[in-house]
């Protein structure tokens, strides 16, 4: 775990963001971009200008990320999803998050392989696991930035439901694909692996299941709101931790199951003993989020971009070409399908575009084992994908609703 100095460190950087984050509102700065930026002077700061060691360690990273804040990011998004729009659109984002992703995984670690062409430094299954990372669509990085410029309720439906499905996705694929390209691992036997995904995706859903039934359960007894709240964080944590390490199968898709179902048991309005545990939630996914970005910004070092910057574009360049020809070239033509909701053009562009990288890209890539081959290439391209998101595609994303809706 992070030792005392980097606990310090970074709760120091923390509390200037919240502090600085009025500012940087009045001044239409992304708060995610800021905190990159924080983290990236701050460190710098510490490091070479005062010679302080802030205790971060890049072995210390993974176990932080995995357990600690990728439960709660996946289970907050699946708490808030809206169910109504979830069905009434759910042809769409299932065509997303399920074939659709694992064609953009394809397709973007093709690109990246055939364009870095290094086979022995970076070969194939990295290539794959890098697509992966950098597949997963983030809400957290558009959706305040889409409900502020008044995009469609449809459209915010369509790309909350595909950013919790996907990263789920996106972190089972992670597990068994690193699991795989770990040096010393022989060829992947990709009938196995199927197999594994597949009962890994299945057995976390039961006990997610299982698990948000339980707490769905307490929430309708008209418990203390302490307690629901409480029973709610148990909730995410526990299937996450008891599908994963216990029961070796997909805590991701379990902690999706268990929101998904506890969700609704949560009474909503300014007075009902529910609003706690919203408010509780929302905190904690923007301190989890906002932790995230800091250690990407500490992590970020100038070598990088002088080392990397072409691992960098190419990532840039495959994501995007390859969201724009599966949306156009696929989800629309097949959302004209009949009984299926129409997606006018307008909105096929707002969604290529809000497709964008952010916290859980940030999250995988930090996660990633010092002995795997080309971890720094894949790091740097999440890494340049991740900050493409947040300082071009959130900062023009108003701009592009605007004249969807003037259309």
């Amino acid at each position: 775990m992070l030792n005392a100095s980097a606990m310090l460190f970074f709760m120091g950087l923390l509390l200037a963001g919240l502090l600085l984050e009025p500012v940087m509102e009045k001044l239409r700065i992304p708060r995610s971009a800021f905190l990159v930026v924080l983290g990236f002077a701050g460190s710098e700061l510490a490091t070479r200008g005062l010679g302080i060691d802030t205790g971060v360690r890049w072995d210390t990273f993974g176990v932080v990320i995995v357990h600690v804040f990728v439960p709660v990011l996946i289970f907050e998004a699946a708490l808030r999803l809206d169910l109504r729009g979830l069905l009434r659109d759910g042809f769409a984002i299932f065509l997303l998050a399920a074939p659709l992703f694992v064609a953009s995984v394809w397709l973007t670690g093709f690109a990246l392989y055939q364009a870095i062409g290094h086979p022995t430094g970076f070969p194939w299954s990295v290539a794959l696991l890098a697509a992966v990372i950098l597949s997963g669509t983030d809400p957290h990085a558009v959706a305040h930035v889409l409900r502020h410029c008044g995009a469609p309720e449809r459209v915010l439906t369509l790309i909350e439901g595909e950013g919790v499905f996907s990263d789920a996705v996106a972190v089972v694929l992670f597990m068994l694909l690193l699991a795989s390209t770990m040096p010393g691992m022989g060829p992947i036997n990709w009938g196995e692996f199927s197999a594994d995904f597949v009962q890994t995706c299945f057995g976390g859903i039961a006990v997610g299941l299982l698990g948000g039934g339980i707490v769905r359960a307490i929430l309708r007894t008209g418990a203390h709101p302490h307690v629901q709240a409480f029973a709610t964080l148990a909730c995410a944590y526990c299937t996450y931790l008891g599908a994963q390490d216990l029961l070796n199968v997909s805590g991701a898709m379990a902690v999706v199951a268990a929101g998904l179902v506890a969700g609704p048991g949560i009474a909503v309005g300014k007075e009902s003993p529910g609003r706690f545990t919203t408010d509780l939630w929302e905190f904690i996914a923007r301190i989890t989020g906002s932790l995230i970005f800091l250690m990407a910004g500490v992590t970020i070092t100038l070598d990088m971009f002088r080392e990397q910057w072409l691992a960098m574009l190419i990532g840039i360049a495959a994501v995007l070409i390859v969201r724009a020809v599966l949306v156009f070239g696929v989800l629309g033509p097949l959302s004209r399908l009949p009984g299926a909701a129409r997606i006018p053009a307008r909105d096929q562009a707002v969604i290529v575009w809000s497709g964008a990288r952010g916290t859980m890209t940030l999250a995988l890539a930090l996660s990633l084992p010092l002995e795997l081959e080309g971890w720094y290439t894949v790091q740097s391209a999440a890494y340049g994908v991740a900050l493409f998101a947040l300082f071009v595609q959130a900062g023009t994303l108003p701009r592009l609703v605007r004249r969807a809706a003037a259309a």
